[in-house]
């Protein structure tokens, strides 16, 4: 396993573009699956958060400087 770790290697080293690609995807990938196993979590694991419902506000901004 550790020779094909190696040639692996060497071969993403020879195609920067391709490993810089390669490298990109993927992030993109984990990122997007985080967000995602994040927000099915939050809304049908631990479900809305209503405790902190009395604290929530409205601002309003009046015409007149009041």
């Amino acid at each position: 396993m550790l020779q094909d770790l190696r040639q692996s290697a060497r071969q993403l080293w020879r195609r920067p573009g391709y490993a810089a690609t390669a490298i990109v995807t993927l992030a993109i990938g984990i990122g997007v699956n985080a967000v995602a196993f994040s927000v099915v979590n939050g809304l049908l694991f631990k479900g809305w958060s209503t405790r902190a419902a009395a604290d929530v506000g409205r601002v309003l901004l009046t015409p007149g400087g009041d």
